[in-house]
């Protein structure tokens, strides 16, 4: 699950690694409708990115589902580097890779930043310790657009240099059962 709408959302600002942004009122309570989704899915254990919007998005789903939260930092956002707190529109395909919503380049980042190729190695990380640590668990991830997209592309086994690096919306679902064994589609 992506963290709900934040502040920076809102006013298209870099978020990143940048932990300044805070849920609104109406992120708030997406997370709260989309947790009452979830009450009849057999989630056992919340693992959530260890920036507050992720934290805060994941307290909200653990009271809904009185589960406990374990916090990951392989599952920050990718970092912008020099760009975070700056306008979106910064986000130019020499410094992110993505050219009208397809991976071009994997190993470009901001000053600063973080490559899709070190992105798609903490995903890769992620998978490995969830299936040392977690494998009896039934885990909701909560997390940001960008690992998602990285944990898909790993999840089916596919590079992304030339995929599609499309929307991922606040709030919304995702299914990975693991490498190899995924939906592309949110699921919600």
């Amino acid at each position: 699950m992506r963290h709900g709408e934040t502040d920076w959302n809102r006013h298209a600002l870099v978020q990143g690694h940048e932990d300044q942004s805070r849920l609104t009122p109406e992120g708030r309570a997406h997370v709260a409708r989309v947790a009452r989704s979830l009450i009849d899915e057999g989630v056992t254990l919340i693992v959530a990115s260890d920036l507050h919007r992720a934290q805060e998005s994941a307290e909200i789903v653990a009271h809904q589902l009185g589960r406990p939260v374990v916090t990951c930092p392989l599952l920050r956002e990718r970092s912008f580097g020099v760009l975070e707190g700056g306008p979106r529109s910064a986000l130019v395909t020499e410094m992110t890779g993505i050219a009208h919503d397809v991976v071009v380049d994997v190993d470009c980042a901001p000053d600063g930043g973080e490559t899709l190729r070190a992105l798609t190695a903490r995903a890769e990380a992620f998978f490995a310790l969830a299936a040392s640590e977690w494998r009896t668990e039934h885990l909701l991830v909560v997390t940001h657009g960008g690992t998602i997209r990285a944990l898909l592309s790993v999840a089916n086994n596919r590079p992304l240099l030339g995929s599609r690096w499309g929307d991922v919306d606040n709030c919304s679902l995702w299914r990975a059962n693991g490498p190899r064994d995924a939906a592309e589609t949110p699921t919600s």
